[in-house]
C-alpha cells in the first residue's frame, strides 16, 4: 500500500518522513488531492537513474566486455576509473 501525505504535512513531518523512506516504501506528495511528487530514499533514486553501484561479478563482466579480443596483456590504462577515489578513510600510521 503506497502511503499518501499532502505537502503541508510532510513539511510538517518532514524529518520522520525520511526516515521513513529510507527503510521502507516512497511517499506520495499530494496537493488539493492530487499526486505531485514522490518523496524517495536515495537508493531508490539511484537505482531509478542506473546509477546503482555495480556488483563485483557485473564489474567483471563489463570490464571483459570492454576487452577487444587482440589485447593480450594489461595496461595501467585498463584500471583507469576503477577505483572510486571520491571517499577517502582517514587512519594514522
Amino acid at each position: 500500500m503506497q502511503k499518501e501525505v499532502s505537502i503541508a504535512e510532510a513539511r510538517q513531518s518532514l524529518p520522520a518522513f525520511v526516515h521513513m523512506v529510507e527503510t521502507s516504501h516512497a511517499i506520495h506528495l499530494t496537493r488539493r488531492g492530487k499526486q505531485v511528487a514522490v518523496l524517495l530514499s536515495l537508493a531508490e533514486y539511484q537505482r531509478l537513474q542506473g546509477r546503482q553501484p555495480l556488483g563485483l561479478w557485473d564489474a567483471i563482466s563489463a570490464f571483459q566486455a570492454s576487452r577487444t579480443a587482440d589485447s593480450d596483456s594489461l595496461c595501467d590504462e585498463d584500471f583507469e576509473g576503477l577505483r572510486d577515489r571520491t571517499s577517502e578513510r582517514d587512519f594514522e600510521w
